[in-house]
């Protein structure tokens, strides 16, 4: 559970610094359209959320 948490949290904290990169702000509502601009950093940052809200089926599920 641990390194599972580990994995996920830094998975996270690795994609936001990716969208930060790529937007150069922290405000969301300039944030608009990350999804046609960046799909499969998009992608991977919506599995990270749903493993850390521990959906079926992800490595956060078994906790």
């Amino acid at each position: 559970m641990m390194i599972s948490h580990g994995l996920i949290a830094s998975v996270l904290f690795f994609l936001a610094g990716v969208i930060y990169d790529r937007t150069h702000t922290m405000v969301m509502k300039d944030m608009g359209g990350i999804g046609q601009a960046i799909p499969i950093v998009f992608a991977l940052f919506t599995i990270g959320a749903m493993a850390s809200l521990a959906l079926l089926g992800m490595s956060g599920f078994v906790g």
